[in-house]
């Protein structure tokens, strides 16, 4: 029964642990959502608007960045715990797992969206795409759910869920072109 006690509190300790986090990284996306509309990284206006990607993206960049540097002070503070064979191996592919995630969901932060009467526009961290509303040849939703539009030269504008206001973002297109059958989440 005693063991039956200790699994159960350790149990309960891991699920309040994980409820603090969950809690803390809703708590912080909802703050930094709330400063992008403030500061103007998101509006939605009559017939235009400018978004970007969901906070969550940069929290869980930062995440990762935070545990390559845990796992690089670990491994530096107990160099003793890295002379098992493998443990050195294992202990450089979490850092440069975590550093590789970190870099690429970093990346992907830096997206942004713009439309207004003349078209749609995305920016990401290396390039961007823009298409004139006339031009928009098909919408659609493509295998691992992202939403499009693509132009009669096949150039596709990609967005999800986690782009704050995407619901705007396909109003404004399906608005732009009734013609086209845009889903609307």
């Amino acid at each position: 029964m005693n063991a039956f006690a200790e699994r159960l509190t350790q149990t309960g300790i891991q699920a309040v642990v994980e409820l603090i986090v969950m809690a803390a990284l809703a708590a912080g996306a909802a703050i930094l959502a709330r400063n992008m509309v403030q500061r103007g990284r998101v509006r939605v206006e009559n017939g235009a608007g400018h978004t970007c990607m969901s906070p969550y993206a940069l929290l869980v960049a930062v995440l990762c960045g935070l545990m390559a540097a845990a796992c690089l002070a670990l491994g530096l503070f107990d160099p003793e715990s890295l002379r098992e064979p493998g443990q050195f191996y294992a202990w450089m592919g979490l850092i440069g797992g975590f550093s590789l995630a970190f870099l690429g969901i970093l990346r992907h932060t830096r997206q942004t969206w713009e439309w207004d009467r003349e078209g749609l526009r995305w920016r990401g961290a290396w390039r961007e795409k823009s298409m004139r509303w006339s031009d928009l040849a098909r919408a659609g939703k493509s295998w691992d759910g992202q939403f499009y539009v693509a132009d009669k030269a096949g150039k596709k504008i990609r967005w999800s869920t986690y782009t704050l206001e995407h619901e705007a973002l396909a109003r404004a297109i399906a608005a732009a072109r009734p013609d086209l059958d845009v889903p609307l989440v």
